[in-house]
């Protein structure tokens, strides 16, 4: 069937427990479509697999030759990929109300993978990738949502983004060993290393994101930098080491190091609470700390603490500063002569308690 520019919609009727199964050398019940099969249907249009009264929908070796604007795969409960191994050369969705479980490679050739389990946000839908399960975008944008991941198998979107969302209201715990309890959703360290991109963001919407512990090497196949962005607070529990980092939040909590070893560092917030004891540092490139989406902000930062560069140093915030250390300022901390200290008209340091034993700031350059 050549469609043309029509879309073509394969769906099961609508009774209980209704079956698609595409693919394999056998139903797994219900209507059943052959990879052969399949590439007989044709479109330039969208081609979707399923719909929301197909109870579940399972694909088995894949190799799908037409370029329709998209593939869409829909079920009112879950979403399996089993068998072997899945390809489209076009861009590819998946929504379950429920489950979308990855047991076999699935490869977008051209196009966005979109992949969504808790289509409805009913705080039920898990994404499983298993240890033989992947998904592969081919250098092309790679989106993944959920209310709670395992991803025991690759993550791959090459020289494009990794994008990792929850529902609204679904906070998100990164880093850690997988046994965090502060969030609905968990990216532990293990799950991390899975993910190839080029930049990986974590998008929590109108919820937190609270930071573990994170090491180099949890994000060495990410090229370039991380974004974490909560829509309420996010809280940096634990050490935690980037490549290149931008955090942004309405409210954040520093209460352990931060450290980018490659790129800059940007911190973006209306409201910071910095703890003793905090070391936050750029090895290499700039440190900037801003107010979020050029608002006005406030720091409050207990002693004593660190903040060093590299390069260049920039506050665009004030701050109130307590406790009974230090509070340390280092531009140029590779003492390579270039590297400025620079506080903006509203970046007052204010020395609220007397305890506070001294304000050390280094550079080669004043700003």
């Amino acid at each position: 069937m050549n469609a043309s520019y029509a879309n073509v919609t394969l769906q099961v009727s609508n009774h209980s427990a209704s079956t698609l199964s595409l693919g394999g050398t056998s139903s797994r019940g219900g209507m059943w479509i052959t990879d052969a099969e399949l590439d007989f249907i044709t479109t330039k249009n969208r081609l979707t697999i399923g719909s929301f009264q197909t109870d579940q929908v399972f694909v088995n070796g894949i190799s799908h030759t037409d370029t329709p604007v998209a593939v869409a795969f829909m079920s009112m409960n879950r979403i399996t990929f089993e068998g072997t191994a899945s390809t489209f050369m076009t861009q590819v969705t998946i929504d379950a109300w429920n489950d979308v479980t990855v047991k076999s490679h699935v490869t977008a050739n051209d196009g966005t993978l979109d992949v969504t389990a808790d289509w409805t946000c009913n705080r039920t839908g898990h994404l499983r990738i298993s240890s033989t399960g992947a998904l592969f975008a081919t250098n092309q944008e790679l989106l993944l949502q959920a209310f709670d991941m395992t991803i025991d198998g690759p993550v791959e979107s090459g020289i494009k983004p990794t994008t990792i969302r929850g529902c609204p209201r679904v906070s998100i715990d990164v880093g850690g060993d997988d046994s965090t309890l502060t969030s609905d959703m968990r990216i532990s360290q293990s799950k991390m290393r899975q993910i190839r991109s080029n930049n990986l963001t974590f998008k929590a919407i109108n919820a937190n994101i609270t930071v573990y512990e994170v090491v180099l090497s949890d994000t060495a196949q990410v090229t370039d930098r991380i974004f974490l962005d909560a829509d309420i607070m996010l809280s940096f529990y634990e050490s935690s080491i980037y490549k290149s980092l931008r955090a942004m939040a309405p409210m954040m909590r520093i209460l352990h190091d931060v450290k980018v070893t490659e790129g800059h560092m940007v911190l973006e917030a209306n409201k910071f609470n910095v703890s003793s004891g905090s070391y936050i540092t750029s090895e290499v490139e700039n440190l900037y700390i801003e107010p979020l989406h050029n608002g006005y902000g406030k720091m409050w930062s207990d002693t004593p603490v660190t903040w060093a560069s590299a390069s260049d140093l920039t506050f665009n915030v004030p701050m109130d500063v307590y406790g009974s250390g230090s509070l340390m300022f280092h531009a140029d901390s590779n003492e390579d002569a270039d590297g400025v200290l620079s506080f903006d008209s509203t970046s007052k340091v204010r020395i609220i308690d007397s305890q506070v034993q001294q304000v050390v700031m280094t550079a080669a350059k004043g700003g």
